[in-house]
Protein backbone atom coordinates (compact mmCIF):
# COMPACT_ATOMS: atom_id res chain seq x y z
CA UNK A 1 0.00 0.00 0.00
CA UNK A 2 1.38 3.20 -1.00
CA UNK A 3 2.32 5.88 1.73
CA UNK A 4 1.23 9.33 1.93
CA UNK A 5 5.11 9.98 3.34
CA UNK A 6 6.24 9.57 -0.50
CA UNK A 7 3.35 11.31 -2.30
CA UNK A 8 3.72 15.06 -0.64
CA UNK A 9 1.90 17.11 2.24
CA UNK A 10 -0.60 18.27 -0.15
CA UNK A 11 -3.27 15.85 0.99
CA UNK A 12 -2.83 16.08 4.56
CA UNK A 13 -3.28 20.21 3.72
CA UNK A 14 -6.41 19.85 2.06
CA UNK A 15 -8.04 17.64 4.79
CA UNK A 16 -6.68 18.98 7.26
CA UNK A 17 -8.67 22.07 6.49
CA UNK A 18 -11.53 20.52 5.81
CA UNK A 19 -11.67 19.01 8.66
CA UNK A 20 -10.60 22.30 10.60
CA UNK A 21 -13.89 24.05 8.56
CA UNK A 22 -16.41 21.23 9.72
CA UNK A 23 -15.29 21.51 13.54
CA UNK A 24 -14.95 25.22 13.60
CA UNK A 25 -15.29 26.98 17.26
CA UNK A 26 -17.67 24.21 18.07
CA UNK A 27 -16.59 22.65 21.03
CA UNK A 28 -18.92 19.67 20.42
CA UNK A 29 -17.36 17.79 17.51
CA UNK A 30 -14.71 15.41 17.24
CA UNK A 31 -12.95 14.04 14.05
CA UNK A 32 -10.32 11.57 14.26
CA UNK A 33 -9.09 10.03 10.38
CA UNK A 34 -5.85 7.64 10.24
CA UNK A 35 -4.44 5.63 7.45
CA UNK A 36 -2.12 6.08 3.97
CA UNK A 37 0.08 8.64 6.00
CA UNK A 38 -2.55 10.99 7.38
CA UNK A 39 -2.77 10.75 11.69
CA UNK A 40 -5.28 14.18 11.96
CA UNK A 41 -7.26 14.71 15.18
CA UNK A 42 -9.70 17.40 16.42
CA UNK A 43 -10.91 16.57 20.03
CA UNK A 44 -10.23 12.99 19.48
CA UNK A 45 -10.15 12.07 23.40
CA UNK A 46 -13.77 13.81 24.36
CA UNK A 47 -15.89 11.47 25.24
CA UNK A 48 -18.87 12.02 23.61
CA UNK A 49 -22.66 10.08 24.06
CA UNK A 50 -21.73 6.65 22.06
CA UNK A 51 -24.89 5.94 20.51
CA UNK A 52 -25.56 3.78 17.73
CA UNK A 53 -22.03 3.18 17.32
CA UNK A 54 -21.63 1.34 19.92
CA UNK A 55 -22.90 -1.70 18.11
CA UNK A 56 -20.00 -2.15 16.28
CA UNK A 57 -18.24 -3.04 19.45
CA UNK A 58 -21.04 -5.00 20.74
CA UNK A 59 -21.13 -7.35 17.35
CA UNK A 60 -16.64 -7.57 18.04
CA UNK A 61 -17.79 -8.68 21.62
CA UNK A 62 -20.33 -10.72 20.28
CA UNK A 63 -17.88 -12.70 17.71
CA UNK A 64 -15.29 -13.19 20.50
CA UNK A 65 -17.63 -14.89 22.89
CA UNK A 66 -18.49 -17.00 19.75
CA UNK A 67 -14.93 -17.83 19.74
CA UNK A 68 -14.48 -18.52 23.61
CA UNK A 69 -18.12 -20.91 22.97
CA UNK A 70 -19.76 -18.66 25.09
CA UNK A 71 -22.22 -18.25 22.53
CA UNK A 72 -23.57 -19.95 19.52
CA UNK A 73 -23.82 -17.34 16.24
CA UNK A 74 -26.65 -19.63 14.65
CA UNK A 75 -28.56 -19.68 18.45
CA UNK A 76 -32.35 -18.53 17.22
CA UNK A 77 -34.72 -16.48 18.48
CA UNK A 78 -38.58 -16.18 16.82
CA UNK A 79 -38.91 -12.38 16.12
CA UNK A 80 -41.73 -12.37 17.76
CA UNK A 81 -39.83 -12.85 21.27
CA UNK A 82 -37.48 -9.83 20.98
CA UNK A 83 -38.68 -7.07 22.27
CA UNK A 84 -41.06 -4.32 21.41
CA UNK A 85 -40.62 -0.79 20.79
CA UNK A 86 -42.45 2.44 20.17
CA UNK A 87 -39.83 3.27 17.72
CA UNK A 88 -39.65 2.27 13.90
CA UNK A 89 -38.11 -1.40 13.44
CA UNK A 90 -37.31 -3.76 10.39
CA UNK A 91 -38.10 -6.67 12.72
CA UNK A 92 -42.01 -5.13 12.27
CA UNK A 93 -42.75 -6.61 9.06
CA UNK A 94 -41.35 -10.15 9.67
CA UNK A 95 -43.80 -12.80 10.64
CA UNK A 96 -43.87 -13.65 14.28
CA UNK A 97 -42.36 -17.05 14.04
CA UNK A 98 -39.34 -15.80 11.98
CA UNK A 99 -35.81 -17.53 13.17
CA UNK A 100 -33.28 -15.02 13.66
CA UNK A 101 -29.58 -15.83 14.69
CA UNK A 102 -27.44 -13.67 16.72
CA UNK A 103 -25.15 -13.43 13.69
CA UNK A 104 -28.50 -11.65 12.34
CA UNK A 105 -29.08 -9.59 14.80
CA UNK A 106 -25.69 -8.24 15.21
CA UNK A 107 -25.72 -7.79 11.24
CA UNK A 108 -29.26 -5.80 11.15
CA UNK A 109 -28.28 -3.70 14.29
CA UNK A 110 -25.69 -2.71 11.79
CA UNK A 111 -27.07 -2.20 8.74
CA UNK A 112 -30.34 -1.03 10.05
CA UNK A 113 -29.28 -0.11 13.11
CA UNK A 114 -31.90 -1.85 14.56
CA UNK A 115 -32.66 -1.16 18.28
CA UNK A 116 -34.27 -4.86 19.47
CA UNK A 117 -32.19 -6.53 17.49
CA UNK A 118 -29.57 -4.66 19.06
CA UNK A 119 -30.58 -5.24 22.40
CA UNK A 120 -31.16 -9.39 22.02
CA UNK A 121 -27.70 -9.05 21.51
CA UNK A 122 -26.51 -7.17 24.19
CA UNK A 123 -28.69 -8.98 26.61
CA UNK A 124 -27.12 -12.11 25.12
CA UNK A 125 -23.49 -10.73 26.30
CA UNK A 126 -24.00 -7.79 29.21
CA UNK A 127 -22.46 -4.71 29.37
CA UNK A 128 -19.01 -6.30 31.54
CA UNK A 129 -18.16 -9.10 28.25
CA UNK A 130 -18.59 -5.80 26.12
CA UNK A 131 -16.62 -3.44 28.63
CA UNK A 132 -14.01 -5.61 28.66
CA UNK A 133 -13.70 -6.48 24.90
CA UNK A 134 -13.18 -2.57 25.06
CA UNK A 135 -10.38 -2.85 26.77
CA UNK A 136 -8.46 -5.60 24.87
CA UNK A 137 -8.95 -3.08 22.48
CA UNK A 138 -6.89 -0.31 23.90
CA UNK A 139 -10.73 1.70 24.34
CA UNK A 140 -9.89 3.38 27.59
CA UNK A 141 -12.04 6.02 27.33
CA UNK A 142 -15.36 3.81 26.65
CA UNK A 143 -17.80 3.01 28.98
CA UNK A 144 -20.85 -0.06 28.12
CA UNK A 145 -23.69 0.27 30.96
CA UNK A 146 -27.11 0.12 29.42
CA UNK A 147 -28.48 -1.71 26.06
CA UNK A 148 -30.83 -0.66 23.25
CA UNK A 149 -34.74 -0.83 24.80
CA UNK A 150 -36.65 1.78 25.07
CA UNK A 151 -36.31 2.54 28.96
CA UNK A 152 -32.53 3.17 27.94
CA UNK A 153 -32.67 5.11 24.91
CA UNK A 154 -35.76 7.41 26.73
CA UNK A 155 -33.74 7.71 30.01
CA UNK A 156 -30.44 7.15 30.13
CA UNK A 157 -29.24 7.31 26.29
CA UNK A 158 -26.15 9.23 26.96
CA UNK A 159 -24.78 6.88 29.37
CA UNK A 160 -22.97 4.94 26.85
CA UNK A 161 -19.80 6.67 26.37
CA UNK A 162 -16.68 6.87 23.79
CA UNK A 163 -14.89 8.70 22.07
CA UNK A 164 -13.51 9.12 18.18
CA UNK A 165 -9.75 8.03 19.14
CA UNK A 166 -11.58 4.72 20.43
CA UNK A 167 -13.56 4.44 17.51
CA UNK A 168 -10.36 3.98 15.67
CA UNK A 169 -9.25 1.50 17.54
CA UNK A 170 -12.66 -0.59 16.98
CA UNK A 171 -12.45 0.50 13.25
CA UNK A 172 -9.03 -1.44 13.51
CA UNK A 173 -10.16 -4.25 14.95
CA UNK A 174 -12.65 -4.74 12.22
CA UNK A 175 -10.49 -4.20 9.65
CA UNK A 176 -7.67 -6.64 10.93
CA UNK A 177 -10.00 -9.31 12.35
CA UNK A 178 -10.62 -12.02 9.40
CA UNK A 179 -13.33 -13.23 11.52
CA UNK A 180 -15.19 -10.07 12.09
CA UNK A 181 -15.96 -10.36 7.95
CA UNK A 182 -19.57 -10.15 8.47
CA UNK A 183 -19.32 -7.07 10.59
CA UNK A 184 -17.71 -5.61 7.63
CA UNK A 185 -20.12 -7.17 5.13
CA UNK A 186 -23.10 -5.53 7.47
CA UNK A 187 -21.43 -2.39 7.85
CA UNK A 188 -20.89 -1.67 4.13
CA UNK A 189 -24.65 -2.62 3.46
CA UNK A 190 -26.09 0.32 6.20
CA UNK A 191 -29.44 1.92 5.17
CA UNK A 192 -28.09 5.48 6.51
CA UNK A 193 -26.16 6.65 3.46
CA UNK A 194 -26.62 10.53 4.48
CA UNK A 195 -23.36 11.26 6.21
CA UNK A 196 -19.89 9.65 5.65
CA UNK A 197 -20.99 8.25 2.05
CA UNK A 198 -23.01 10.96 1.38
CA UNK A 199 -21.23 12.79 -1.47
CA UNK A 200 -19.33 9.60 -2.55
CA UNK A 201 -21.28 8.67 -5.03
CA UNK A 202 -19.95 4.96 -4.84
CA UNK A 203 -21.65 3.19 -1.98
CA UNK A 204 -19.41 0.29 -1.27
CA UNK A 205 -16.08 2.67 -0.66
CA UNK A 206 -17.65 3.56 2.84
CA UNK A 207 -17.59 0.61 5.65
CA UNK A 208 -19.57 2.47 8.09
CA UNK A 209 -22.11 2.52 10.72
CA UNK A 210 -24.04 5.90 12.05
CA UNK A 211 -25.05 6.89 15.65
CA UNK A 212 -28.23 9.37 16.17
CA UNK A 213 -29.49 10.78 19.39
CA UNK A 214 -30.80 14.13 20.09
CA UNK A 215 -28.43 16.62 19.05
CA UNK A 216 -25.92 13.88 18.27
CA UNK A 217 -24.98 12.99 14.78
CA UNK A 218 -22.11 10.27 14.59
CA UNK A 219 -20.70 8.08 11.73
CA UNK A 220 -17.01 5.94 12.04
CA UNK A 221 -15.80 3.67 9.11
CA UNK A 222 -13.11 2.77 6.55
CA UNK A 223 -12.66 4.42 3.25
CA UNK A 224 -11.60 2.28 0.98
CA UNK A 225 -10.18 3.00 -2.80
CA UNK A 226 -7.35 2.00 -5.32
CA UNK A 227 -4.43 3.25 -3.35
CA UNK A 228 -5.43 2.48 -0.09
CA UNK A 229 -7.67 2.79 3.12
CA UNK A 230 -7.99 5.66 5.59
CA UNK A 231 -10.38 4.78 8.83
CA UNK A 232 -12.42 7.95 9.99
CA UNK A 233 -14.55 8.63 12.83
CA UNK A 234 -16.86 11.65 13.16
CA UNK A 235 -18.42 12.38 16.92
CA UNK A 236 -20.68 15.64 17.16
CA UNK A 237 -22.64 16.19 20.01
CA UNK A 238 -25.12 19.49 21.05
CA UNK A 239 -25.84 20.17 17.31
CA UNK A 240 -28.85 22.30 16.70
CA UNK A 241 -29.40 21.37 12.90
CA UNK A 242 -28.32 17.94 12.37
CA UNK A 243 -28.54 17.92 8.57
CA UNK A 244 -25.67 20.01 8.44
CA UNK A 245 -23.55 18.40 10.75
CA UNK A 246 -24.36 15.38 8.30
CA UNK A 247 -23.82 17.04 5.43
CA UNK A 248 -20.62 18.73 6.54
CA UNK A 249 -19.15 15.00 7.79
CA UNK A 250 -20.23 14.09 3.95
CA UNK A 251 -18.48 17.19 3.06
CA UNK A 252 -14.70 16.22 4.85
CA UNK A 253 -14.98 12.39 3.80
CA UNK A 254 -15.46 13.49 0.02
CA UNK A 255 -12.40 15.34 0.59
CA UNK A 256 -10.37 12.65 1.82
CA UNK A 257 -11.39 10.41 -0.92
CA UNK A 258 -10.80 13.25 -3.51
CA UNK A 259 -6.90 14.13 -2.02
CA UNK A 260 -6.06 10.69 -1.71
CA UNK A 261 -7.14 9.23 -5.07
CA UNK A 262 -5.45 12.67 -7.02
CA UNK A 263 -2.67 12.03 -4.92
CA UNK A 264 -2.03 8.12 -5.79
CA UNK A 265 -2.79 9.01 -9.32
CA UNK A 266 -0.35 12.14 -9.19
CA UNK A 267 2.59 9.47 -8.07
CA UNK A 268 1.38 7.02 -10.21
CA UNK A 269 1.80 9.27 -13.70
CA UNK A 270 5.14 10.22 -12.38
CA UNK A 271 6.75 7.05 -12.43
CA UNK A 272 9.20 6.05 -15.34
Amino acid sequence: MMRLASIGPGPTVRIAAAVDRFVGDDPGRSVAIVGDGLDIRVAADVPRPAASVMKVLQAIALARAAAEGAVDLDETVAAADLPGTRWPSMLAVLDGDTPLSLRALAGLSLCTSDNPAAHRVFGRLGADRINRVARDLGCVSTTVSVGFDDDALDHRSRTNVTTAADCLLVLRAVVADPALAWVRRAMANGLDNSRMPGLVGAPGLVVHKTGTLLGVVHDMGIVEYGGGRVLACFLTDGQDDPAAAAFGIAKVTRTVLDSLVDAHAAVAGARP
